[in-house]
C-alpha cells in the first residue's frame, strides 16, 4: 500500500486516539443536592460551558418537581436534554449563548436521568451528567 493510502487510515486513528482521551476525562462530580426547596419543589443552579455542565450529578427525591436553572456560558450554544429512568426524553431545551434557561423537570420515577448536550460530540467530550433519585420515604 502506499503512503496515500495509509494516510486516511492514520487521520482516522489519530482523530479516534483523540476522541477516546478526551471523553476519558469526563467524569461526574460528586452529587449536588439542590440548593432551594419549597415544598416539593427543588431548585438547581448550573452552569453550561465547553464541554460540560456543573453540575453534573444531582440527587433528587421522587415526587419532587426539579427546576435547573441552566446558564449557558459559552460563547456557542448548546442544548440540555434530560431522559427519564426508561430512557425517554423528557425535556429537550437550546441554550443559547450567554442566556439562561429555566427547566421543569417532574421526577416521578425513582432511577437515574441522563442528561446530555445533543449537539454533535459534546456528550463524547463530557457533555453530560445525571440526576440520581430516590425512592419517595412516604
Amino acid at each position: 500500500m502506499n503512503s496515500f493510502g495509509r494516510r486516511p487510515l492514520l487521520v482516522l486513528a489519530l482523530v479516534t486516539g483523540v476522541l477516546f482521551a478526551l471523553s476519558s476525562c469526563s467524569h461526574l462530580q460528586a452529587p449536588v443536592k439542590p440548593t432551594a426547596s419549597e415544598g416539593k419543589t427543588k431548585v438547581v443552579e448550573m452552569t453550561a460551558s465547553s464541554f460540560g455542565f456543573d453540575p453534573n450529578n444531582i440527587e433528587a427525591t421522587q415526587g419532587d418537581l426539579l427546576v435547573i436553572l441552566v446558564t449557558n456560558r459559552s460563547s456557542i450554544s448548546h442544548n440540555l436534554t434530560v431522559k427519564d429512568p426508561q430512557g425517554r426524553v423528557m425535556q429537550s431545551v437550546e441554550l443559547a449563548e450567554k442566556q439562561t434557561v429555566r427547566v421543569e423537570l417532574a421526577l416521578a420515577l425513582a432511577g437515574t436521568y441522563d442528561f446530555y448536550c445533543d449537539k454533535p460530540l459534546h456528550p463524547a467530550l463530557g457533555m453530560k451528567g445525571q440526576i440520581q433519585v430516590r425512592g419517595s420515604s412516604t
